[in-house]
């Protein structure tokens, strides 16, 4: 399981890599924001068989063996309609 920081870390990182400021983002600025908005997420799973599928949300809920702690779930729905169902295995590489 990933910690939110470090996925809050690699957010940003692509962000910058796509050209936008995650700063000016959090601070609501339009041109940003629009920036961000062309830029598509998908999630990709299995590495041995990787598949496709789109983000349909995040939801943080209680850890079910510890209610103190929380979990943040990013559901998944269906693979991309326009992509290929099966995710390239470059999207495993962890390196930058």
């Amino acid at each position: 399981m990933r910690n939110l920081l470090e996925l809050f870390e690699e957010v940003c990182d692509a962000l910058h890599e796509a050209g936008v400021d995650p700063g000016m983002l959090l601070e609501q600025d339009v041109k940003s924001r629009l920036s961000a908005a062309d830029i598509r997420v998908c999630g990709a799973y299995q590495p041995n068989y990787p598949l496709a599928a789109n983000i349909s949300h995040l939801k943080t809920l209680p850890h079910e063996s510890n209610p103190d702690e929380s979990v943040v779930w990013v559901t998944l729905s269906t693979a991309p309609h326009d992509l290929n169902p099966y995710a390239p295995g470059d999207a495993f590489d962890t390196g930058w």
